[in-house]
């Protein structure tokens, strides 16, 4: 009796393999580089159009000999190419599409410099903070305020705080534009104000500013926009006090050289009075004496040469003493004029650092802000559920189940 061979295409674990492969796709993308991207995202972005290149021409070959030959046997060669080139071509399109919808690198703000967007290192999902208290170093200062000498210390037994907060986020959501909306809604809500926004379906961005003693409630309203699973929080937070304390020496110096330059131009004033009412009491006993010369009256001619030379002498003396006037009053106004132009500098100086100081003031009364709005993607999302290897492992786990399941259905 002629034994029928055992057909063993179904004991082909077809649905372990398809698990296999799943989850070597999930551990591939679920390796993000340094660059943002998995190692292989830019291998399969050039492999894709060759793929889907032998995808048709095997499809097209496979209906070629279909049709093109009468040998059954050569006919189901054609059906399996064809059913393999479909296949392969659903898979390639499904690949594609986990690309396109799984993780992208994401941009991240900070704000060393005011307004200014620099490379900050997040984490994908999950929530972090760093709070520090850093020093003058560890900060780009404001234009609005100084940088403290060069290695000056702040002495210990100066407590005050002067703290200048910044807050960094990154949220991710399904709908940008309606959390962008949402979140200057919270700003203004705080009395707050919307220095920058930016929306489109994929990506936003909204720079604010709100005041330090509204912080906390504000935090806590804003956190509370999205699952905490989809955001990262970065707060900087920096004691200005080496700044203030420059502020308050550079007002005290000015102060100083103010009081000074005030305290010469009196001096000047006073000296200058003096020697004008010398000058001008000899000018006053010249004319005196000279009227009294002219009044009088002699026939003696022996007294009217006398009068006559003492008259040409006081005149003489009268032109020196104008002279001297003259010089006196110039020389004063140059003097003047200086110690007014020091004085009027000084002022514009002290009025520059009490505005700096101001400025410093105001900056610490309120927190500068800066948030970045992401697209999520489905595949992003079940990753901040199961982070890391998890959906790899769950794949590997139901490859297993199922093969064991397979083997035993048909071990009987």
């Amino acid at each position: 009796m002629e034994q029928i061979p055992e057909d063993r295409s179904g004991k082909t674990p077809w649905v372990s393999i398809v698990f296999v492969v799943l989850a070597i796709l999930s551990m591939i993308f679920s390796s993000p580089s340094y660059s943002g991207y998995s190692p292989a995202y830019s291998l399969f972005s050039f492999l894709i159009p060759i793929l889907l290149l032998i995808a048709v021409v095997g499809f097209f070959f496979g209906l070629f000999k279909f049709f093109a030959s009468s040998d059954q046997s050569v006919k189901n060669i054609g059906v399996h190419i064809l059913l393999w080139s479909l296949g392969g071509f659903v898979a390639v399109i499904a690949l594609w599409f986990l690309m396109q919808t799984s993780y992208l690198p994401m941009p991240a703000y900070s704000v060393s410099s005011p307004g200014m967007p620099v490379t900050q290192g997040t984490t994908r999902g999950g929530y972090y903070e760093g709070d520090s208290a850093g020093s003058a170093t560890s900060m780009v200062a404001p234009e609005y305020y100084p940088y403290p000498y060069g290695g000056e210390e702040v002495p210990v037994t100066d407590t005050r705080e002067f703290l200048k907060r910044d807050y960094n986020a990154t949220m991710r959501t399904r709908e940008v534009p309606e959390l962008a909306r949402r979140i200057e809604t919270t700003v203004r809500g705080y009395d707050g104000r919307i220095d920058q926004v930016s929306s489109s379906p994929k990506s936003g961005y909204v720079g604010f500013v709100v005041p330090a003693s509204k912080f906390e409630d504000f935090r806590t309203e804003l956190e509370s926009l999205v699952n905490r699973r989809f955001i990262t929080v970065n707060i900087s937070s920096q004691n200005l006090l080496p700044q203030k304390q420059n502020i308050e020496e550079q007002q005290k110096s000015v102060e100083k050289s103010l009081a000074e330059l005030r305290s010469e131009r009196k001096k000047i004033v006073s000296a200058h009075t003096s020697v004008v009412g010398v000058i001008q009491s000899k000018i006053d006993a010249n004319a005196r004496e000279q009227s009294s010369l002219r009044s009088e009256i002699t026939n003696d001619p022996n007294r009217q040469a006398q009068i006559s030379s003492r008259v040409n002498v006081l005149a003489y003396e009268r032109a020196n003493l104008d002279t001297d006037l003259a010089k006196e009053n110039s020389a004063y106004s140059n003097k003047i004029n200086s110690i007014d132009a020091q004085i009027k500098n000084m002022e514009a100086i002290l009025t520059a650092v009490k505005e700096q100081d101001q400025n410093l003031l105001d900056s610490v009364a309120t927190v500068k802000g800066n948030i970045s709005i992401q697209w999520i993607s489905l595949w992003e999302i079940v990753h901040l559920y199961l982070p890391g290897f998890w959906i790899p492992a769950i794949l590997i786990i139901a490859a297993l189940i199922s093969y064991f399941w397979n083997r035993r259905r048909y071990s009987y």
